[in-house]
């Protein structure tokens, strides 16, 4: 039986590309593939654009309905509750008459997109990503860069927000909130049994979370093999992610600069770094500084399409996240 599928979530490619975007993108595909109807509700950032514009395409044989979000949609006190995009996502509902909603992640967007799919009685399921639900900062880690061990403490990192009215309220709500809202939902899904653990053990669903692990398409790397060096004695070390502080770039170049001291860097391993990020400078700085770059290679951001190139140039991936990652 066809079904009308509409997943939400605050980005869709081809314009932001992150784990949960792939994920959400890779869903609507397979579900299509299949024969059923499917729509995408997101957020699109363009600061030229005008707020709130709802933009429909058609991107990979899939129709999308974009939101045009301004960088003040993601200030801490309106990032999780917008009365613009819940009405607009609500004429979405009267044009698509979905089945059912899947959520993503929908910080940026509104978790009043949940309440308006519940008053219409369509089935949802929400597919909790990281921990945007109970940290404001979705990363666990505290002003002294500690991973929290409480948490439902959030005033020690922020003890108020302002909303749109400029009234300064508890941190406390936002988490008041969103426990409110995803209790809306039907079915809440976990890609991993720690993410469902930490959930409950924030105290944060009254319902069974279902875990279901992210699929790997490894058919595209089936034919990657090694690239044939000059010197096979040396190690290929590779970073791939984002340039940021949880991601532990700060780590990665810290050793990187060891290695270097210790001439080790160049003459027996090399380092490959792909990504971007706010770190991207900090990054290029270091290896300039240093004269690194016959140890140091600097992909930037590489499109998925070409990341089979990178492994083909990997002995050991490297993950220096200091944040606990799903």
């Amino acid at each position: 039986m066809t079904q009308k599928i509409l997943f939400c979530c605050n980005f869709y490619p081809p314009h932001f590309i992150g784990g949960a975007e792939v994920i959400a993108h890779r869903q609507a595909q397979s579900l299509q593939d299949i024969g059923h109807e499917v729509f995408i509700f997101c957020g699109l950032h363009n600061q030229s654009a005008k707020q709130y514009k709802l933009c429909e395409e058609e991107f990979e044989g899939i129709k999308v309905f974009r939101v045009v979000l301004h960088a003040e949609d993601f200030a801490i006190g309106k990032n999780f509750s917008n009365s613009f995009i819940d009405n607009l996502f609500e004429e979405v509902l009267e044009t698509v008459k979905p089945s059912v909603v899947h959520f993503h992640n929908l910080i940026g967007l509104s978790l009043g997109l949940i309440d308006k799919a519940h008053q219409k009685r369509i089935p949802t399921a929400l597919t909790l990503h990281d921990y945007w639900g109970f940290c404001f900062k979705n990363t666990l880690l505290k002003v002294d860069e500690q991973v929290c061990q409480d948490l439902v403490q959030c005033q020690h990192c922020q003890p108020e927000i302002v909303n749109d009215d400029n009234q300064r309220l508890h941190i406390r709500l936002r988490r008041d909130y969103i426990v409110r809202q995803l209790n809306k939902v039907n079915r809440l899904i976990s890609p991993s049994s720690y993410l469902a653990k930490i959930y409950n053990q924030a105290e944060f669903s009254q319902k069974q979370i279902s875990v279901i692990s992210n699929g790997i398409d490894s058919s595209r790397f089936t034919n990657t093999q090694k690239k044939k060096k000059r010197n096979a004695a040396v190690l290929e070390f590779t970073f791939i992610g984002h340039l940021g502080f949880h991601k532990g770039v700060h780590i990665l170049l810290d050793s990187i600069k060891q290695l270097h001291q210790k001439n080790i860097l160049g003459a027996s391993c090399k380092f490959n770094i792909v990504g971007s990020g706010s770190m991207d400078t900090a990054v290029r700085e270091v290896v300039q500084s240093y004269s690194l770059t016959k140890g140091v290679k600097i992909w930037g951001k590489v499109p998925r399409s070409q990341i089979k190139v990178v492994f083909e140039n990997t002995d050991i991936l490297v993950v220096t996240s200091v944040l606990p990652e799903n």
